[in-house]
């Protein structure tokens, strides 16, 4: 074996890299990475984690959030006079006039407010008082 000043073909035997791979070894690697690089797979296969995690947000975030939406749309359009209907702001009340996009609301008997429909969170049961 060489020692470490020789200059007979040292940088062969990892002499120059002590514990190194030799440099047979060192193209043995290089030529794996080139096969595993020509066997990669296809773009499509690369793509599909991708296309799950989304369809995982569709289904767990936006789907419901829009059946939310649909139902308070529908809710607010199916309000009427009389209905006692709870506020964003938490204020519950009976609604004495609806109009296109307000509804007046009676909290007390001689206080009425007025309150835009898309602050209405919801019809409130006839149990609240």
């Amino acid at each position: 074996m060489c020692e470490p000043g020789c200059t007979s073909g040292g940088w062969r035997r990892g002499v120059l890299f002590p514990g190194g791979p030799r440099f047979e070894e060192g193209m043995m690697s290089i030529a794996l990475v080139a096969q595993a690089a020509a066997e990669r797979p296809s773009f499509l296969i690369q793509l599909l984690p991708f296309l799950l995690v989304g369809l995982i947000f569709y289904f767990l975030l936006i789907l419901p959030t829009r059946r939310r939406q649909k139902a308070h749309e529908a809710m607010i359009g199916a309000l009427k006079s009389g209905d006692k209907v709870v506020t964003t702001g938490g204020l519950v009340g009976t609604i004495m006039k609806v109009e296109e996009k307000t509804l007046r609301v009676r909290l007390a008997p001689q206080v009425e407010v007025t309150v835009l429909r898309s602050n209405v969170a919801g019809v409130a049961g006839e149990d609240l008082s």
